[in-house]
């Protein structure tokens, strides 16, 4: 991996070779976000450099130094895809797009962010396994529970497409999967 020193840094940072890779060959579904973070867990085994050398950066640059643009406007389109599953009703609004992206990318970041003495307790556990642990976390994470997005509380409250009620707003809005064509 090549380090560059970029202008708009003034620091040492990995190549943008290396972000474009990593960037390109992950794009997000925000309307499926736990198999999202199943392809970013495959991609952080598949490439575990990459992991480590982020965490470097993140320790070693902190509030040091300037952004690198490609990573800013990869992360912007990603909170901006997540905000819009959150205002269509596709994904809870619990949180803002950005923290729920943030905990996403954590809960795929778990394996390669274990101290050595909690990867020995779980040594046995093949990637099969660290791949749904990631899965399975982040759908229990965006679960309707709390606060869900404002297609699932019209859902909540509103008893079903019968016609003589007519259709949810939701409905009229283009479809729920509440019975509506909308």
């Amino acid at each position: 991996m090549m380090w560059t020193s970029t202008a708009r840094t003034g620091c040492s940072t990995p190549s943008s070779t290396t972000f474009v890779t990593t960037l390109r060959d992950t794009p997000i579904d925000a309307t499926d976000l736990p198999e999202y973070a199943g392809r970013l867990f495959d991609g952080y085994e598949a490439r575990p450099h990459v992991q480590r050398l982020a965490t470097w950066y993140r320790l070693e640059r902190a509030g040091s130094q300037g952004v690198i643009d490609i990573v800013v406007s990869s992360m912007q389109a990603k909170v901006d895809a997540v905000a819009k599953a959150q205002a269509d009703g596709l994904l809870t609004d619990r949180w803002s797009a950005a923290d729920l992206l943030g905990q996403v990318l954590h809960i795929c970041g778990l394996w390669s962010a274990m101290t050595p003495e909690l990867a020995a307790l779980v040594s046995d556990e093949d990637q099969a396994h660290r791949r749904t642990v990631v899965v399975d976390a982040v759908r229990a994470l965006i679960a309707w529970s709390g606060r869900p997005g404002p297609r699932a509380r019209i859902a909540a409250w509103w008893p079903s497409c019968d016609p003589t009620l007519g259709k949810p707003p939701c409905c009229r809005l283009g479809g729920c999967g509440l019975g509506g064509a909308g």
